[in-house]
């Protein structure tokens, strides 16, 4: 087996055990809310998109370490694999939610070049980032009719790899 190989199976373990774990949390804080008269008040829905915003930066680790040992810059690598119905790559729109959940709160007046591209790609998404829960909305929108979890998103993650492979 080639190290890049090695490498790249480590890297998708990881992925996967982190998937578990944020999925598994995701499914504990929806039957909490299903308990809850109140979940909103009670930060339930709040908690969810705290660990749903992990869950993207750690599939945006998967995938800069895939970018890395490929050859090609980032911005080539992110327009490669499977296209959502709203146009971009799911990579590039995986990458951006990460991007948005790590940032926004730094953006303030002043906005990054960085900043900007995240906004383009969000706003293709039709996902309103000003409205309540923004990053678990988006995840639910990728998946559909899928339910929200994490792992759904690791075989078009796996698809872009291959993709990427054949690129580079």
């Amino acid at each position: 087996m080639r190290v890049a190989d090695i490498l790249h199976e480590f890297d998708l373990s990881f992925l996967r055990d982190a998937a578990t774990l944020v999925d598994s949390r995701l499914r504990v804080l929806e039957l909490e809310a299903k308990r809850s008269e109140d979940p909103d008040e009670q930060g339930i829905y709040d908690k969810a998109e705290y660990i749903t915003g992990f869950g993207f930066v750690a599939c945006q680790t998967y995938i800069t370490a895939c970018v890395s040992r490929s050859g090609l810059s980032k911005k080539k690598a992110l327009d490669l694999g499977p296209c959502h119905s709203c146009g971009p790559s799911m990579v590039s729109l995986v990458n951006a939610w990460a991007n948005y959940w790590k940032h926004s709160p730094d953006w303030g007046n002043s906005m990054t070049h960085q900043a900007r591209e995240t906004l383009d790609t969000i706003s293709k998404f039709e996902i309103n980032i000003r409205g309540s829960y923004p990053t678990t909305n988006a995840l639910a929108a990728l998946v559909r009719p899928n339910e929200p979890r994490i792992e759904r998103l690791i075989p078009f993650l796996k698809q872009w790899h291959e993709s990427l492979q054949h690129a580079a």
